[in-house]
C-alpha cells in the first residue's frame, strides 16, 4: 500500500463514536473541540461502496481535523447463512476497500457478525469469523469482531475464534472469557450530536492488556 498516508499506533484508553453517516471535518472538529479522540466509519461487503460509506476524502478529513479512524464492515442482512466462502470473500472486500482508502498497514477494522439465521449452528458462525480474520489478517490489518447478538458462548468467544479484538455493542449479555473487550459501546443509543446520528463508544485495555489499533493524522493533513 505504497499511498497509504497517515500513520497507525496503539490506541489509548479514549472517548469516541461510530457512525453510519459522512463525518465532514467541519463536524469532526466539532467532537475534538467536545473531547473526543476517535471515530468508527463504515466499509461495504459489496464491491462498490454505498453512499454513507467511508471516501478517502473523508478518511483525510476526519483525521485532519484530529481525529483518529477505525473502520468497522457493515453487517449483512438478518437471516444470512455464513459459511467459509463467504467470510473469506467478506474479509477480502473489507481489506481491499481500507486499501482504497489509502489505511495503513496493521490498522484494526471490525466484522459484526450478526443477524445469521438462527438455525445456523454456531461452529458455521465459527468457521465464517476465522475465515474473515485470515483473509483480513492475511492482507496485512488487524481483525476484530463486534460483539452484539451473537448466539455464541463466552468460551466460543475466546476459545473458538482467532481473534484479539473485541467490542461490546450496547446490547451484548455475553463477555469474552479470559480477555474481555477492548471498546464498549455507551448509551443513549442512537444520539444526535453535531447534526449526526452517532453511538458513543470508549476504549479501555482488556483483561489481558491489549488495545486496538487507530489511524491517526499527520500534521501535513491537517493544511491539506
Amino acid at each position: 500500500m505504497s499511498d497509504a498516508f497517515g500513520l497507525v499506533e496503539r490506541a489509548a484508553a479514549a472517548r469516541g463514536f461510530d457512525t453510519n453517516v459522512v463525518v465532514g471535518p467541519d463536524v469532526a472538529r466539532k467532537f475534538v473541540a467536545d473531547g473526543y479522540r476517535f471515530c468508527v466509519r463504515y466499509v461495504s461487503h459489496s464491491a462498490t461502496e454505498g453512499e454513507s460509506d467511508i471516501s478517502r476524502d473523508e478518511a483525510r478529513g476526519i483525521l485532519g481535523a484530529g481525529l483518529a479512524l477505525m473502520i468497522v464492515q457493515h453487517v449483512r442482512r438478518s437471516g444470512w447463512s455464513p459459511t467459509a466462502a463467504l467470510g473469506s470473500s467478506d474479509g477480502a472486500l473489507a481489506a481491499r476497500h481500507l486499501a482504497e482508502l489509502g489505511a495503513p498497514a496493521q490498522l484494526t477494522v471490525w466484522t459484526d457478525v450478526e443477524g445469521v439465521d438462527p438455525s445456523a449452528p454456531a461452529g458455521d458462525i465459527l468457521t465464517y469469523g476465522n475465515a474473515w480474520y485470515t483473509a483480513v489478517a492475511a492482507a496485512g490489518f488487524t481483525p476484530g469482531l463486534y460483539v452484539g447478538r451473537l448466539p455464541l458462548t463466552s468460551a466460543q468467544l475466546y476459545r473458538g475464534l482467532k481473534f484479539r479484538n473485541y467490542w461490546k455493542s450496547g446490547i451484548a449479555q455475553v463477555d469474552v472469557q479470559r480477555r474481555g473487550y477492548q471498546m464498549l459501546q455507551l448509551p443513549p443509543a442512537n444520539d444526535l450530536v453535531h447534526g449526526i446520528h452517532v453511538d458513543h463508544d470508549a476504549i479501555q485495555p482488556d483483561e489481558l492488556g491489549d488495545l486496538p489499533t487507530w489511524w491517526i493524522g499527520r500534521s501535513d493533513l491537517a493544511a491539506s
